[in-house]
């Protein structure tokens, strides 16, 4: 299975935390894919990004990524979104919204909207705590239900295409102009 943690690491996205969840699964066969953008060079986790780095079950991607490659990455993975929950109680997410449409399981904060979200749709699982513990925890119930959870994921991503998609604007825009 692999974890990506893509969209930069800066704290209130859980970048404090990667570094103890990637050393703490490094026996559980799980991989990692980071991207770490450009202005976590700056800060505290650049370190330990480049520390990460010389795991072998992790790939750290730093700077931006191709719109295909960024994608891919998403969708071959369990995305993981260990936001602050103070931080991303009601704000948006653009990696989670991706994650959504292109039917790839997320690992979410509780106290998010997020974490609502999951709850309703099945899309994936919840992170009960802040902490590297916790993520671990659920990256491995993520583990062992994978096929579940992928399964769920396409299906809701399916149904989230259907009615919010490119086609259903598409539809929606059609509609305006024939109803004049």
């Amino acid at each position: 299975m692999v974890v990506s943690f893509v969209g930069g690491a800066r704290q209130e996205r859980g970048g404090a935390l990667i570094a103890d969840v990637v050393e703490q699964c490094s026996a559980s066969g799980v991989r990692f894919f980071i991207q770490a953008k450009h202005e976590s060079k700056a800060g505290t986790e650049a370190a330990a990004l480049a520390r990460l780095a010389r795991w072998p079950h992790v790939q750290v991607q730093e700077g931006v990524l191709e719109r295909d490659d960024y994608c891919r990455a998403i969708a071959d993975s369990v995305v993981l979104l260990a936001y602050h929950p103070d931080a991303y109680r009601w704000r948006d997410s653009g990696v989670y919204r991706e994650a959504l449409m292109l039917g790839a399981p997320v690992l979410v904060s509780a106290a998010t909207w997020m974490a609502d979200e999951v709850k309703s749709l099945g899309n994936g699982l919840i992170i009960e705590e802040h902490s590297a513990a916790s993520v671990v925890d659920c990256i491995e119930r993520a583990k062992r239900e994978l096929p579940a959870l992928r399964a769920a994921a396409a299906r809701v991503a399916q149904d989230v295409r259907r009615t919010q998609g490119v086609g259903r604007y598409v539809s929606t825009v059609l509609g305006a102009f024939e109803s004049t």
